[in-house]
């Protein structure tokens, strides 16, 4: 009765759920080669389109008895993979948790997600930018559950969980990334402890200078690894940067 069950994640936010007019928000946001190919989906997406109406998806890792029993409640038996994915999971999460995790997941949109990680030429660098735009839109959406904590979460906590996500094109977070001159370290010990030093950092998503609305909003980070340094281009580019046409 006097343990304190806490947790802090680090680059584990897996995943954020697809933009409204992407996917349905129990599938991450569709992958690069589909939005390359002007379409829709991603290997999870597509495998439970072939299944026939009705059919309950193959636990093929056994991992639903470690999922959160109040999500596949709430989810038909076709759904139950919608648990797996923290977008989906993240309200039934009892204790209080602490999520870093970059708005730009370069292990997400490279390795999971397919996209190339140097663009062979100018029509996929356009591409790829506007891929990276994308994922970097859904991931915020996800992570504003945490802000909307007290009307999300199914139930009540010891306090307010944390989140620290900084606008970076890297997977780990280093200590060297900071938001509003923070970095994580310190703000967690803060939060864990609950010293009340640090309480207005608790809950940082890094947000960037507002660009114009024909331009892209790409990793902002001041840490130059956050940088996606190959996408930049110049006022003379004859194919400006521009976005692809998501809803959150």
């Amino acid at each position: 009765p006097q343990a304190s069950v806490k947790a802090v994640s680090i680059a584990g936010w897996y995943y954020p759920g697809a933009l409204a007019s992407d996917l349905p928000p129990i599938y991450r946001p569709s992958d690069y080669p589909h939005l390359a190919a002007g379409t829709r989906g991603n290997n999870l997406y597509d495998m439970i389109q072939a299944l026939d109406p009705g059919v309950v998806p193959f636990d093929l890792w056994q991992m639903k008895p470690i999922l959160p029993q109040d999500c596949l409640a709430d989810y038909p038996d076709t759904q139950w993979f919608a648990c797996h994915s923290l977008n989906s999971a993240y309200k039934y999460i009892q204790s209080p948790l602490f999520t870093i995790h970059h708005q730009y997941d370069k292990n997400q949109i490279q390795t999971q997600n397919l996209a190339p990680k140097v663009p062979v030429n100018e029509t996929e660098k356009i591409m790829l930018a506007q891929y990276i735009e994308m994922y970097g839109q859904a991931t915020r959406a996800s992570l504003q559950s945490i802000i909307n904590q007290n009307e999300m979460s199914v139930f009540d906590k010891p306090h307010p969980d944390g989140v620290f996500a900084a606008s970076c094109f890297m997977h780990e977070t280093s200590v060297s990334v900071v938001i509003e001159g923070q970095s994580y370290s310190p703000i967690v010990i803060d939060w864990f402890f609950q010293n009340g030093e640090l309480d207005q950092y608790h809950k940082l998503i890094e947000s960037c200078p507002q660009e114009d609305s024909e331009n892209l909003q790409l990793p902002c980070n001041d840490y130059h690894p956050c940088q996606v340094d190959f996408m930049t281009t110049s006022s003379s580019d004859p194919h400006p940067l521009t976005k692809l046409q998501f809803d959150a």
